[in-house]
């Protein structure tokens, strides 16, 4: 089975972000009450063993590790929502992104079990 969910969240490199401590916490709550509502909303069950590609959608390209370090704040929420530590080898985490020409910014889970 394979499911996918569009969010409107916009994921950042939180390793190249010098923003003050209280603005990287405003940024991780905004994202996963988001991630909660969406999730929420699609009301999907998920088998085990599941593996989840996270698709970030935006203007600039992140490289390999800041790609997966943008997601960490989605990752943890996930994990939270589904009852599972996300270290769990009953997930496999893989990180996608695309760029696009105008300046939207937003993610897609796309869950195979």
């Amino acid at each position: 089975m394979n499911i996918q969910i569009r969010m409107p969240i916009h994921v950042i490199s939180e390793a190249n972000s010098r923003d003050h401590w209280a603005i990287r916490s405003k940024r991780r709550v905004a994202q996963q009450k988001a991630f909660v509502v969406c999730w929420r909303n699609a009301k999907v069950e998920i088998d085990f063993p599941c593996k989840v590609t996270l698709t970030r959608y935006g203007s600039k390209l992140l490289d390999s590790d800041n790609l997966a370090g943008a997601f960490k704040f989605v990752r943890d929420q996930f994990a939270k929502e589904v009852g599972v530590d996300d270290g769990s080898p009953l997930f496999k985490f893989e990180y996608k992104q695309i760029q696009l020409p105008k300046c939207e910014n937003f993610i897609e889970i796309e869950l195979e079990f």
